[in-house]
């Protein structure tokens, strides 16, 4: 019989949690959380809580620590619940992992009475570095011969003098310490040959930790301890074969190293970590310049910003150049991998697993990393440059019941082990299939209290384990040329939320993204774990064979499912660009592909695509751009169809206009000067025209400024596009003007007045009228009349010229009449 669900808690119950921070409060340690809780009915006390976060932060109290009834994950973290002066109220304590800034914290509580409550609350900032002890503020000046192990444990901070450093056994930080280094200084292993093996060169066991600045080398080849947890390193924290300290260091920097792992005269090996910090779990590693293993890291927040890799030493291997397990709030940005140099071989540039959240992995440029057609060494299943895997599932299937209120939520005995905190629920069928939330807290095996309400209805659901939420890739360059196998991106399995954007891909294939059989619960492709809502936005896809993919895989070993979705997401603005040479090796190539050719059924991958273009050649093979097996696209149900792509080309050109409009008023389209003007265009080598819909084209000669041959007079349009170094067209830009270069004639009628006026014939309706007077100057405007008196009149003949001008500015041919003033006499 199923075993009756947990009370149900009390939501809003006039209970509240206010965040205190850091305040100095320490039950476990330095750097403890404070909470208060206020409103507790009086008289009442908290005998069991939990405390929970948004991602898999878990921290649990019981007043009796072998209290069974109270459930709550097995690697939860302490939580303190201590008595306060005011019977309402209680605080709390808890050792942070994350910031919090911006979490919503959700809080049970059971009280003496039997009777629980819910509350959730802000999370707020936390500085990890106050979680262990600082540096020492004493320092000193070290030099070449100095015991540097001595000197790193007995002062806060060891400046190194230029010069080299030779050590004959690892260098053990015990304590927190920053070595700082001139330019030129270089520390040089040597290792005896009765030394025992080494699990690391630098040891680092305590937090805060700095390395900056100097180079490390070795004198010749090192024996490693192959039992090293995740592997021997060059600089490595507290690993599983030192006697202690266990705990995860914080605060560690390595900063402008040059670090480079030891020769292997021979053979071929996998090359020692360069880095290897898993039981550490923030800091930052920048500005390195790194030939060897791999860098790897564990939990966060890290910065791994602006590093250099130029691959390993020769006749060794190296898994990746980075690898993170459990990762959160990892910064992995501007980096630089491509072997330089006599070389070994690096089999990918990225490599995470173990679930992750909110990581960013941006700005890097990725080249001759992976793969390669040339290898003379077998490839070790290791085709993807960037892999991101998941495999694992808590429970699918029917749930037993969700609360009407959809914050509990109560499942048959999970075959894939209890749910914890932060685990993924995903809705696979119904009218809400496609969405996902988050557990916020188990209150038994089989039931779950929801962060946010789960929606009505009955559904299929999945519960996935260790998986990647809210993940970024984005403005990434790999470079696959030279690799027939490679592909740039591979993410398998559960993955929520993640999104792709604006990379570029160059060779092979893209980038490969599946909701991919499970490896647990039961046998291996019992199920598929779910890969909801990714954004896939604005990547450029470069002569690469088969391009992009999205798909829930099936084969023969892989059970069959029908109804429900495990793939959801959206492709949009992908520019895929093949050239001349590539069409000559490909003349059928594939821009995207959508499910899997095994599958019979389209519901299980639901994707919108929107702004996708393929840019090539005139005469691009568009026909099999889009290849989709299975899938619902766009809402429609599509199995075994290929369909176009749409050709990319340029932008038309935009401010098309008049470089003059000389008519009334600036904007009216009436002219005397038919030259036309417009913008330029990105990405435009030329420009052409012509007059008229029908008709060849003529070139432009600048955008700046073109006389259109053809005019007439009155009504024209001009039609103009742009042209890309490929040569595809863009879209017409068109104008339209009335053209009138036929000059008013000239003034009739003159005839000057005793009293001085002049009055003419008018020329023609809408012209204007300007005179002279004299030979030279300006013409004065006289408007529309035809009657006027000049200004400055002299004793004598006055020449005055007069002009017309009509609507569309011409200027008609110059009249003139004499008017006479009489001389003034002199006095008798």
């Amino acid at each position: 019989p199923m075993p009756p669900p947990p009370p149900t808690p009390t939501w809003r119950s006039g209970i509240s949690a206010q965040w205190l921070g850091q305040d100095g409060s320490r039950v476990f340690g330095p750097g403890d959380v404070h909470v208060v809780v206020a409103g507790l009915p009086t008289g009442r006390t908290i005998t069991a809580a939990t405390l929970s976060d948004q991602v898999t932060g878990s921290w649990v109290f019981r007043q009796d620590p072998w209290d069974g009834s109270y459930y709550a994950d097995p690697y939860a973290m302490p939580l303190a619940a201590m008595t306060s002066t005011d019977p309402t109220q209680a605080d709390l304590a808890f050792p942070p992992y994350i910031d919090e800034s911006g979490a919503t914290m959700t809080l049970r509580l059971r009280l003496d009475d039997s009777s629980t409550y819910v509350i959730q609350f802000p999370g707020g900032r936390v500085d990890l570095g106050l979680l262990a002890p600082d540096i020492a503020p004493t320092s000193i000046v070290a030099h070449p011969g100095d015991d540097l192990n001595d000197l790193a444990n007995r002062f806060g901070t060891v400046y190194l003098a230029a010069g080299t450093y030779d050590l004959n056994r690892p260098l053990v930080l015990n304590h927190p310490v920053t070595i700082q280094a001139a330019p030129g200084a270089l520390l040089r292993f040597s290792q005896a040959a009765d030394d025992a093996p080494w699990t690391a060169a630098i040891k680092i066991n305590a937090g805060h930790t700095t390395l900056d600045g100097f180079a490390v080398r070795f004198a010749g080849p090192v024996r490693w301890n192959g039992n090293t947890s995740y592997g021997p390193a060059v600089i490595g924290s507290t690993d599983n074969l030192d006697p202690g300290p266990t705990g995860l260091k914080v605060e560690i920097r390595l900063k402008d190293l040059d670090l480079e792992s030891p020769p292997v005269p021979s053979g071929w090996e996998e090359a020692p970590r360069l880095i290897r910090l898993v039981t550490a779990m923030s800091g930052q590693i920048e500005g390195c310049t790194l030939k060897g293993g791999t860098t790897e890291y564990a939990y966060g927040p890290w910065q791994i910003q602006g590093n250099t890799y130029l691959g390993t030493v020769p006749n060794t291997y190296a898994g990746a150049v980075f690898a993170g397990h459990w990762s959160r709030d990892v910064v992995l940005a501007h980096n630089t991998a491509q072997p330089t140099g006599p070389s070994g071989k690096t089999w990918r540039f990225l490599a995470l697993n173990n679930g992750g959240h909110d990581d960013l992995i941006r700005d890097n440029t990725i080249i001759g990393i992976g793969p390669r057609d040339d290898d003379s060494m077998p490839n070790p299943n290791a085709t993807e440059i960037i892999l991101n895997e998941s495999y694992g599932l808590h429970f699918e299937g029917m749930p037993l019941t969700v609360s009407p209120d959809g914050r509990l939520l109560q499942i048959p005995a999970p075959p894939g082990g209890p749910a914890q905190s932060g685990d993924i629920v995903a809705i696979l069928s119904g009218p809400q299939a496609g969405q996902w939330r988050r557990i916020a807290q188990a209150l038994d095996p089989q039931t779950y209290l929801m962060d946010a309400p789960l929606p009505p209805g009955r559904y299929a659901i999945a519960i996935s384990s260790n998986a990647f939420v809210t993940e970024t890739y984005q403005d990434n360059t790999i470079d696959m040329r030279g690799s027939s196998i490679a592909t740039g991106l591979v993410l398998a399995g559960n993955q929520f939320g993640v999104q792709v954007l604006g990379n570029h891909f160059l060779g092979a294939g893209a980038f490969l993204l599946m909701a991919y059989p499970t490896e647990t619960p039961n046998l291996w492709g019992w199920s598929h774990a779910p890969f909801l809502g990714a954004s896939i936005e604005g990547n450029t896809i470069d002569d690469a064979p088969w391009g992009g993919k999205v798909s829930v895989p099936h084969g023969p070993l892989i059970k069959t499912n029908q109804g429900r979705v495990y793939f959801s997401g959206s492709i949009t603005n992908t520019t895929i660009r093949w050239s001349d040479a590539f069409l000559a090796a490909h003349p059928e190539p594939t821009a995207l592909t959508i499910g899997d050719p095994g599958s019979i059924d389209p519901i299980e991958l639901v994707v919108t695509i929107q702004g996708d273009r393929v840019q090539g050649p005139p005469g691009l093979p568009l026909s099999q751009a889009l290849i989709i097996n299975a899938g619902t696209v766009n809402d429609q149900p599509r199995l075994g169809q290929a369909l176009a792509l749409p050709a990319l080309v340029p932008e038309a050109p935009t401010g098309l206009g008049l470089v003059r409009d000389t008519g009334s008023s600036a904007s009216d389209g009436l002219t005397a000067d038919g030259r036309l003007h417009f913008q330029l265009v990105a990405g435009a080598v030329g420009y052409e025209y012509r007059v008229g819909s029908t008709g060849d084209y003529q070139p432009i000669p600048s955008p700046n400024g073109f006389l259109p041959l053809g005019l007439v007079e009155g009504l024209n349009r001009v039609f103009v596009r742009s042209i890309d170094a490929r040569g595809a067209r863009s879209a017409d830009a068109s104008f339209t003007f009335v053209l009138d270069t036929t000059p008013p004639p000239a003034i009739t009628g003159l005839a000057a007045s005793a009293d001085e006026t002049i009055t003419f014939a008018s020329t023609g309706p809408g012209d204007v009228y300007a005179y002279r007077l004299g030979p030279s100057g300006a013409f004065l405007p006289l408007g529309a009349a035809t009657t006027f008196t000049p200004m400055g009149l002299k004793p004598g003949p006055n020449t005055v010229t007069l002009l017309a001008i009509d609507i569309a500015g011409n200027i008609g041919p110059e009249a003139t009449i004499i008017v006479a003033r009489p001389l003034l006499l002199p006095p008798a």
